[in-house]
């Protein structure tokens, strides 16, 4: 009987800030063994899940043009369209202080 190695598991992280993506994927490779694509514009972003599965999604709330809750909800309805039908991967929203010191607001 030969052992089966499971797949690892896909995250896409979506960030604005290229070096918070850098130090996250590291980590993340480093800890969990797992493959992380990551991308500074949520246009590629969306480009990226519909050629991939993904087991988790973060995304930054706050980017330029579209933010975090938008690419999510733009990614679920092409993932409810697609045949077969994919799960849309779970969503995880970092909020960070925006730059005039006022903190950002999940919903």
């Amino acid at each position: 009987m030969s052992a089966v190695a499971a797949e690892p598991k896909r995250i896409l992280i979506v960030d604005d800030d290229v070096a918070l993506l850098r130090v996250v994927r590291e980590a993340l490779v480093a800890s969990l063994r797992c493959e992380v694509d990551t991308s500074p514009k949520p246009e590629y972003a969306f480009e990226l899940s519909l050629k991939k599965k993904y087991d988790l999604l973060i995304f930054d709330f706050q980017m330029p043009m579209i933010d975090g809750a938008m690419l999510f909800f733009l990614i679920g309805k092409v993932y409810q369209n697609s045949h077969p039908v994919r799960e849309v991967p779970p969503l995880l929203l970092i909020s960070r202080k925006s730059r005039g010191g006022e903190s950002a607001r999940s919903t």
